[in-house]
């Protein structure tokens, strides 16, 4: 979204599990973190999603051979909650350190350099700061509310208000509006089509849904396509594409596996996205979730498994979400 991104705090659910899975790889000061995290959520009011999977054949094989425990982690993490968009192992705060450390190299590189001051993006960025680094709805909503006041149709300020109604547990209708809204006047808005997306897949409308995560798509490989022969690869680079360009195919891929029960279309998705980013920690948790329970091949299924926890042990055990 032009650089804007949202990042939300993990559920209780998610925390939880990560704290299941350290205590099995041994990696105690880490999963105590996750359980207090875990505790922290459970008293809040932010602790809305679950993971959908169970993972009681992976911590069987990661604790050798521990069934009870296998089957008491499978009777946690087995409920498939349809009311959820998002059935991705979170992000790493490495991966948002990552982040911040190239903006503030970015930023550095261009201080000497006049920019033209921007009210509205000024605005959106202080509404994201409120609710990133302070999880603060009623100033975010305040910074959001003005820049729309200055640019009512700006695709920016209107997908950032539908975000933060939607990840808060506001007015969904009102950012169902937002989005549409933004949608309306900018058709190719990317962001807009892949969380209007997620809303209306948390709404059952399924076939609205997978319209917006296909729009989302068409848009990110046509400008990956702008100017050149239909034989070159759409990305040369990983850097050249969206950020949300994987997650929208790992969200329409859950959606072709959960509501479709075309085990073909999302399989053919999540090759597509491991084809760019081979170690993407949601697209091998679902990809092995589709192996195990409707291909069958265990093995396979806990291959994948093992490559996405691989992930969040290398980005340092700890979870967080990119929206």
């Amino acid at each position: 979204m032009g650089g804007h991104r949202i990042v939300l705090r993990a559920s209780s659910g998610r925390w939880q599990l990560l704290a299941i899975v350290l205590c099995c790889v041994r990696a105690q000061p880490a999963a105590t973190t996750a359980f207090r995290e875990c505790n922290e959520q459970r008293a809040g009011a932010g602790a809305t999603t679950a993971l959908r999977q169970p993972l009681g054949r992976l911590l069987l094989a990661l604790r050798g051979g521990d069934a009870d425990g296998a089957g008491e982690t499978d009777r946690k993490l087995g409920d498939r909650d349809h009311s959820t968009a998002h059935v991705q192992i979170e992000n790493s705060v490495a991966d948002a350190m990552a982040d911040q450390m190239a903006d503030e190299m970015a930023d550095e590189g261009t201080d000497e350099e006049e920019e033209s001051h921007n009210p509205v993006r000024d605005l959106i960025d202080e509404g994201c700061t409120a609710w990133d680094e302070e999880n603060n709805f009623d100033l975010a909503d305040k910074a959001f509310q003005q820049a729309l006041a200055l640019d009512p149709i700006n695709p920016d300020a209107l997908c950032s208000m539908g975000v933060l109604l939607t990840e808060s547990g506001g007015d969904l209708k009102k950012a169902a509006e937002h989005f549409a809204k933004s949608i309306e006047h900018s058709p190719e808005h990317i962001d807009s089509l892949h969380y209007y997306g997620n809303l209306l897949y948390s709404q059952h409308d399924d076939n609205a849904a997978e319209l917006m995560y296909k729009r989302a798509v068409q848009v990110i490989e046509k400008d990956g396509h702008d100017g050149l022969p239909s034989f070159v690869p759409v990305f040369d680079r990983k850097e050249d594409v969206h950020p949300l360009y994987v997650d929208t195919l790992c969200n329409h891929g859950a959606l072709l596996e959960r509501v479709r029960h075309d085990i073909d279309g999302a399989q053919a998705l999540y090759d597509k996205a491991l084809a760019f980013d081979p170690l993407h920690r949601s697209v091998l948790f679902n990809y092995g979730v589709l192996l195990e329970d409707a291909r069958k091949d265990y093995a396979a299924a806990e291959a994948m498994y093992r490559k996405a926890l691989e992930q969040v042990c290398l980005s340092r055990l700890t979870l967080h979400r990119h929206c």
